[in-house]
């Protein structure tokens, strides 16, 4: 991963956007290092939008 995205992954707290593979790489790297699905599964919402699902947690299974 680039060490822009490296740097992401090992922030305190991460919120990504809804459809974006960057995010969703986040996701797996933050879960591959053990951090907290609390802290890493989370996206902005849009005024417009009616309800506000926050991203499905794919846990990585060995």
């Amino acid at each position: 991963m680039a060490s822009g995205a490296w740097g992401l992954s090992l922030g305190r707290f991460f919120i990504g956007t809804s459809v974006s593979t960057f995010s969703f790489r986040i996701h797996e790297e933050r879960e591959i290092l053990g951090l907290d699905p609390k802290t890493t599964y989370n996206r902005f919402c849009g005024d417009w939008e009616r309800s506000c699902e926050q991203p499905t947690h794919w846990k990585v299974v060995y």
